[in-house]
């Protein structure tokens, strides 16, 4: 209990983010958010405004950047293929010597 203790007076006092968040003086009070249906309404409104503020931030990228991107892809597809492809050939054949070896016997 005591090592507790010197740990917590050792932390030092607590971080902001810690701490409670107290109302400005004379602030209104913060209106609870609308329940039920209207408050999804609400929150998918909310949602959908600050997509929209994201998506003009975007750096699209130019048409040129598209074509590289796009031949890239197609290398990468076609190289992919042609080995799953080399590897299908392959172990068909040894898998199609093995049984022809063990059905000989």
């Amino acid at each position: 209990m005591a090592k507790a203790m010197a740990k917590k007076v050792a932390a030092g006092p607590p971080s902001p983010d810690e701490t409670p968040k107290k109302p400005r003086k004379g602030a209104a009070p913060e209106a609870p958010p609308p329940t039920g249906a209207q408050g999804q309404i609400e929150e998918a409104k909310k949602y959908l405004k600050s997509v929209q503020t994201e998506s003009k931030r975007i750096t699209w990228p130019t048409q040129q950047q598209m074509k590289a991107f796009v031949a890239v892809v197609l290398v990468t597809l076609i190289v992919v293929t042609a080995y799953l492809f080399i590897c299908d050939v392959v172990f068909t054949k040894i898998f199609a010597w093995l049984i022809s070896m063990l059905s000989h016997k």
